[in-house]
């Protein structure tokens, strides 16, 4: 409940900033009309990019910003390229943008910096953006190697899906992973499926690695919105379903807090996640377009929204936190996966 007071309250900030914005001189007068915004999506397949890019736009509206129809690149660089193109030919004030690839954006930057268009970046970390909006995504690898090197004893072979790796996201998810498994537990063996955004190939992985490995005692997934029913399905699949507490149980964890990660907790299927902030991406980024409008300065350090700006990779990064879900909490109603 106090999370969703401080959403509530954030959005309330949101429109009172925005309207002093108005009023200072910002790049558009408040006697015009509101300032355009604009999103340009990385892909809308799972269930987190769904729920984190509709509360940007959401939020962007409740501020008071005219936000116009967000564009879908399908993980296609170049095809993201000219949507950002034609959001900013449509004469947007402001931009935000889930980036497909972070090293091909520079021609996008670049347009934008033309025409005094801040780029608000969410959840990559981009050089060049005005900021970036993003939770610990090497953090939340870690969470997930530590459960699981426990829960495992140490020993054994886990499975691991990941993204494609020049999302900078996906990459520290599996980097966070692999990092702490070499430092904390040698002795157990990590096999990895590039999956992507695609349930099937993520169903095929499971299946594959239990072919090829005689060991498995766990399995990790960068993104539970994928594979968060593929899973069980694969194992029910080849007769390695149990419940969490039979012996024979194959511990599962991973990243993103979905209602099918959620529903597989309750099942007994999955074990533990880390839950992103999406509701939380929406208020922050819209809060920092209202401060890139009004030119104010980006400063490292503790914000006054429970995140800290950090510099990562030569990019400033508002990073929010996470949570930790597992039985004992999966039903916590502040839980994005859990909104109705």
């Amino acid at each position: 409940m106090k999370k969703r007071k401080a959403l509530i309250a954030g959005i309330a900030a949101v429109g009172v900033s925005l309207s002093l914005a108005a009023c200072s001189g910002s790049s558009q007068s408040a006697s015009s009309g509101p300032q355009k915004v604009g999103l340009a999506a990385m892909f809308l397949d799972d269930p987190f990019q769904v729920a984190m890019n509709n509360a940007v736009m959401d939020t962007s509206k409740k501020a008071g910003f005219e936000a116009l129809p967000l564009t879908n690149a399908n993980f296609d660089l170049a095809k993201q390229l000219t949507d950002i193109r034609t959001l900013l030919d449509q004469g947007i004030n402001g931009l935000f943008v889930v980036p497909v690839d972070t090293a091909g954006m520079q021609p996008a930057l670049d347009q934008a910096a033309e025409r005094k268009v801040p780029i608000i970046s969410v959840g990559n970390a981009l050089p060049g953006a005005y900021v970036s909006v993003d939770t610990d995504n090497y953090g939340m690898a870690e969470a997930n190697c530590k459960y699981l090197g426990d829960a495992t004893g140490g020993q054994g072979t886990i499975l691991m899906t990941i993204g494609p790796q020049e999302v900078r996201a996906l990459n520290e998810r599996r980097t966070g992973f692999m990092d702490c498994m070499k430092k904390n537990y040698p002795k157990i063996t990590v096999k990895e499926f590039m999956v992507g955004p695609d349930s099937q190939k993520c169903y095929d992985a499971i299946r594959t690695g239990f072919s090829s490995e005689s060991n498995v005692v766990g399995i990790y997934v960068h993104s539970d919105a994928v594979c968060g029913t593929a899973v069980p399905n694969a194992l029910q699949s080849i007769g390695k379903l149990a419940p969490a507490g039979d012996p024979k149980h194959i511990f599962f964890s991973g990243i993103d807090g979905s209602a099918l990660g959620h529903e597989a907790i309750r099942q007994g299927n999955m074990d533990f996640l880390t839950s992103q902030p999406a509701a939380g991406y929406g208020s922050t980024s819209a809060n920092w377009m209202v401060k890139a409008l009004a030119g104010d300065e980006v400063k490292t350090g503790p914000t006054d929204h429970n995140s800290e700006v950090r510099e990562v990779a030569g990019a400033k990064v508002d990073v929010l936190p996470f949570i930790e879900v597992t039985k004992k909490n999966v039903d916590d109603s502040s839980l994005w996966g859990n909104a109705r």
